[in-house]
């Protein structure tokens, strides 16, 4: 498929694969690789690793370069993606001894691209999104520090909420809630200010003692902070996240399927 263009090489996508997913037992190879995406646009059908879902739209979108951040035993994750090249960006990885958080993890990559905008996504989740990318990187155009993509919340699957105003500015965000109607959160993109301020808050986290910082809790964090959050709804169907034994189960049926 053509790329569009309307993305420029001043975007860097931004892909944390440093998690030990511990949910999901002994695992014979990282959970990014789990051949659970099936590309709508690939002839053959076959699955795909899963952080092809991620890594593929990128390119779609015209984002050239990625950097994949992963621990330094997941070696299968840089041989297998490489350098990237079609049907992926092109790629370069950061390998960590430990990540204590997905803030960690992205500010380890935003530090090695200090001027660039960045295109952020989670490689273990699959979705369905025209061009979400493109619609992201412009809304920062707009005046919005960080641009978040919203996805309907799946009844089986809490996350966390987003609250936006008539205008599509994020007013809050809330914990799950059954039967809110409010979407959530996966894709994203940002500039380099918000980079800047996401190493920061790794550096120095608000509450050392307390469970990891997740991207949520560090959009939170933002928005007190007065940076501008937009919102814009990318698809009319869940994600589906492969994080927990069962719903990789699912992913696996679906792909075999």
């Amino acid at each position: 498929m053509a790329m569009r263009g309307v993305v420029d090489d001043s975007i860097v996508g931004i892909v944390p694969a440093a998690g030990r997913a511990r949910r999901l037992g002994d695992l014979s190879i990282s959970k990014a690789l789990l051949p659970v995406y099936l590309d709508p646009t690939d002839s053959e059908r076959a699955p795909h690793p899963a952080c092809h879902c991620l890594l593929r739209q990128m390119l779609r979108d015209g984002i050239r370069t990625a950097i994949v951040v992963t621990l330094e035993e997941a070696t299968d994750v840089r041989e297998a993606l490489g350098s990237g090249g079609a049907p992926l960006p092109d790629l370069r990885h950061i390998s960590l001894a430990a990540s204590h958080s997905p803030v960690f993890s992205v500010a380890a990559a935003t530090r090695t691209v200090p001027e660039a905008n960045v295109a952020f996504g989670f490689p273990d989740m699959l979705w369905r999104a025209d061009a979400p990318f493109e619609r992201l990187v412009s809304r920062l155009a707009l005046g919005a520090s960080v641009t978040i993509g919203l996805f309907p919340t799946s009844p089986d699957y809490p996350t966390a909420e987003v609250e936006t105003d008539d205008a599509g500015r994020v007013v809050r965000f809330h914990d799950p809630t059954p039967a809110s109607g409010r979407p959530t959160w996966a894709l994203a993109a940002w500039t380099p200010a918000v980079s800047r301020a996401l190493e920061r808050i790794a550096d120095h986290p608000p509450d050392p003692a307390a469970p990891e910082l997740d991207l949520t809790a560090a959009l939170v964090r933002l928005l007190a902070e007065g940076f501008r959050i937009d919102a814009v709804r990318i698809s009319e169907e869940p994600f589906f996240d492969i994080g927990s034994p069962e719903r990789l189960e699912a992913a696996l049926r679906r792909a075999a399927g």
